[in-house]
């Protein structure tokens, strides 16, 4: 079977991107809800910058002694990181929004493949998948190695797809 996949959100992006920061918690646990990475940086840098408002209350008010200290500078080396990986988060997804090119997906009894421009061919076989996963923008497919890449399409295409895989009785775990 052969779909053309012409468009994907930002949101699919950004799940696509939350997949593979949480790879190997997800390969532990293929039904666990998944959580959006950029809410969690953004949740922690607020938390970080709280840690430092008080630290900074706690020196003015009972004097800074090495504890406060202590607190402040691990709130700002936390903010400092929190702060580098979300940019990093936000400047790669920027760039696979930016780089939004029509590609054709393929699956057959032997795997599947996402052909993209450039002549840039991804393929991964059912042998060597670990399941696949259906989220609330795409439906990814998880390679066994930690290392190998991830397959995903939009979920529009998803019912199509999992009936292919249940008609053809292609022995993959699917997870939704």
């Amino acid at each position: 079977m052969r779909i053309e996949i012409t468009e994907r959100s930002e949101a699919f992006y950004s799940e696509l991107i939350s997949v593979a920061a949480q790879i190997k918690k997800i390969k532990e646990h293929p039904e666990r809800k998944l959580k959006d990475v950029f809410k969690t940086y953004i949740m922690l840098w607020i938390v970080e910058i709280v840690l430092l408002v008080l630290g900074a209350l706690m020196g003015f008010f009972w004097g800074f002694d090495k504890t406060v200290t202590i607190v402040i500078v691990l709130a700002i080396i936390g903010i400092v990181f929190s702060c580098i990986y979300l940019y990093i988060l936000i400047k790669t997804k920027n760039s696979y929004v930016k780089d939004d090119k029509d590609s054709v997906f393929t699956i057959d009894e032997k795997g599947v493949a996402l052909d993209k421009p450039n002549n840039l061919l991804i393929q991964c076989s059912f042998e060597s998948m670990d399941f696949v996963r259906l989220y609330d923008e795409l439906l990814a497919f998880i390679p066994k190695e930690t290392g190998g890449v991830i397959i995903a399409i939009p979920r529009k295409y998803a019912e199509e797809v999992l009936q292919y895989i249940a008609d053809k009785d292609i022995k993959v775990r699917v997870y939704s």
